[in-house]
């Protein structure tokens, strides 16, 4: 699941929640990066929208510590 180089956020944030893996993310993130990193900036700035949103949604899907880990 590559979501990172999608350009529908609200439609990767529909794929997410439908896992129901909350304890998949930090993996999730930690993968997005890693294929980010071998990417374009166009593709690394996609990922970062895509965080942000999943971030900043009224009921957020990643939490800032769950970014944190699969970041780190």
């Amino acid at each position: 699941m590559l979501l990172c180089s999608v350009r529908d956020v609200k439609e990767a944030a529909l794929c997410v929640k439908e896992l129901e893996a909350p304890d998949f993310h930090p993996t999730l993130v930690s993968i997005w990066v890693s294929y980010s990193l071998d990417k374009k900036e166009t593709e690394r700035s996609l990922l970062v929208s895509l965080l942000l949103h999943l971030y900043e949604l009224e009921t957020p899907l990643l939490t800032q510590e769950e970014i944190a880990r699969g970041y780190f």
